[in-house]
């Protein structure tokens, strides 16, 4: 994990970067206050044991239709993550290079079906 130190005027910054405040820091530097921040590091790469999977979806609505339920998913890659799942995903492009063509996930698991399992 990442800690670090921040004045309360940040907070709201590193928590929009994926940090969680902890605590008031004990350590005095200055006249204001200092809080620890920590974001925990996800799993980046398999283990030895497992492999890379690919899973793609193409949307059959129009991307304001399927947005809202973009928002659950980006929730539950992060649920996965916290959970140690080396996991990623993120959106096709149209020919354009703009997002909405529908989604693409990298996932590690030990076989097809555990990663069938996990998605």
């Amino acid at each position: 994990s990442i800690v670090l130190l921040a004045k309360a005027h940040l907070l709201s910054f590193y928590v929009n970067c994926g940090f969680t405040v902890n605590r008031p820091s004990p350590i005095v530097h200055g006249q204001e206050l200092w809080y620890e921040l920590e974001r925990k590091l996800v799993r980046t790469l398999p283990l030895p044991t497992e492999s890379w999977f690919c899973k793609t979806e193409t949307f059959k609505k129009s991307y304001p239709e399927v947005k809202p339920h973009l928002d659950a998913h980006k929730d539950w890659v992060k649920h996965l993550r916290a959970k140690g799942h080396c996991i990623t995903s993120g959106y096709r492009v149209d020919s354009q290079g703009k997002p909405g063509g529908g989604g693409l996930m990298f996932l590690s698991a030990k076989s097809y079906e555990g990663a069938l399992d996990v998605v």
